[in-house]
């Protein structure tokens, strides 16, 4: 009879605790051992209050990046946090800035119903907290419905959600199929007084980097982000507001030389000499960033610049050997190479090239690279 009172006992003080713990929502955390981001997300673990604070909101479960979550969560970065409610997506956070930054989102998550819910309600009467709230949950899984939800609140207002109707290019197979509607909703926001000069900067910033990643002038934007940062650099700025803003002043500066100048020889010069730092040929990372930066201003560049790129790509791969580098860099350096040899219409080294990408990392644009490759369709 007295141990009958004991297990009552143990089943009033430990079942509802059991029953929490099942309800408790499960944030899984995707990482990687090489990623900065990672390890910092690591290392604010060790903090006993975050730490607290954290599993007394959810269940945390970490692991690896895995070729099979990719594809079931689609996860194109890490980290990676989603967020389950009753075994159902909730949310999902796409980046590790800090620890109070972290808390913020996390609470924001838990803050509503699942997505389903969400969407159905969305569609019976669009809240602007609801097109928010599934804009970012898209926008995080790489998926134009983000566009849509946006959109359709009309919600082009800030530069969080410009910054999510521009990323979405980045996901659109057709290369720059949204690029023309958003090049005229960029230079519209450019002329309104909604923002800060900062968050100014960076759509321009982003716009002609974009510009030249769909093959498209980035004049208009290089030319605002020149004299933009030209005349905040006369304003009151701290020491490292200044750094960046001559750093931008001066890749704006490039571009110009390069696609309104067109002045090759002397782009590269400029390059070399004002943005590179000196040891940029013995640093494998320094040489495969100017290697990809030829590619994407192949065509501004011309041909003696490319072949100049292909052999300092494969100067950087082997420059890596002689370091511990991860699978996935060894991937990208790779695909750097592989892009360089299809362009100068080495097909089958190229195909060569990109296979030893994916045996390395087999992330769904290393595939679709191949396939492209394959099939002989323009880079």
């Amino acid at each position: 009879m007295k141990k009958f009172y004991i297990l009552v006992l143990l089943l009033v003080f430990f079942l509802p605790t059991c029953q929490d713990s099942e309800r408790k929502p499960v944030l899984e955390a995707y990482l990687s051992k090489n990623c900065d981001f990672c390890k910092r997300f690591r290392d604010a673990l060790k903090d006993t209050d975050f730490a607290k604070e954290v599993k007394s909101l959810v269940s945390l479960k970490i692991q690896n990046r895995n070729a099979e979550a990719d594809a079931k969560h689609k996860i194109r970065g890490v980290p990676t946090f989603i967020l389950f409610v009753k075994s159902e997506v909730q949310y999902r956070i796409g980046f590790f800035r800090n620890k109070k930054t972290f808390l913020e989102e996390l609470k924001y998550g838990l803050a509503g119903p699942n997505m389903s819910e969400r969407e159905r309600r969305f569609s019976e009467r669009k809240k602007l907290l609801d097109s928010i709230f599934l804009g970012k949950f898209y926008e995080e899984s790489g998926d134009l419905k983000a566009v849509s939800f946006y959109k359709d609140a009309s919600l082009l207002i800030s530069r969080r959600i410009c910054d999510v109707y521009i990323g979405a290019l980045l996901f659109e197979e057709d290369k720059g199929h949204l690029y023309p509607e958003t090049e005229e909703i960029a230079k519209k926001l450019l002329a309104s007084s909604q923002f800060t000069q900062w968050d100014i900067l960076y759509l321009a910033k982003r716009m002609s980097g974009l510009a030249v990643k769909y093959n498209r002038n980035p004049v208009y934007f290089a030319q605002y982000v020149f004299d933009k940062t030209k005349a905040m650099l006369k304003q009151d700025c701290s020491e490292e507001e200044k750094k960046i803003l001559t750093s931008r002043k001066k890749y704006a500066q490039l571009q110009l030389i390069l696609y309104k100048e067109k002045n090759a020889p002397k782009a590269w010069k400029f390059f070399k000499s004002e943005i590179l730092p000196e040891n940029w040929e013995s640093d494998f990372g320094e040489l495969n960033y100017v290697a990809w930066f030829i590619f994407q201003n192949r065509v501004a560049m011309g041909k003696k610049l490319l072949e100049l790129a292909e052999k300092l790509s494969e100067k950087s791969f082997r420059l890596s050997k002689k370091e511990n580098v991860s699978e996935e860099m060894i991937a990208a350096l790779l695909d750097t190479q592989a892009c360089i040899s299809y362009v100068l219409g080495k097909r089958d080294r190229a195909i060569k090239l990109i296979k030893g990408a994916i045996d390395n990392s087999p992330k769904k644009n290393y595939v679709q690279l191949l396939e492209r490759i394959k099939a002989g369709k323009k880079l």
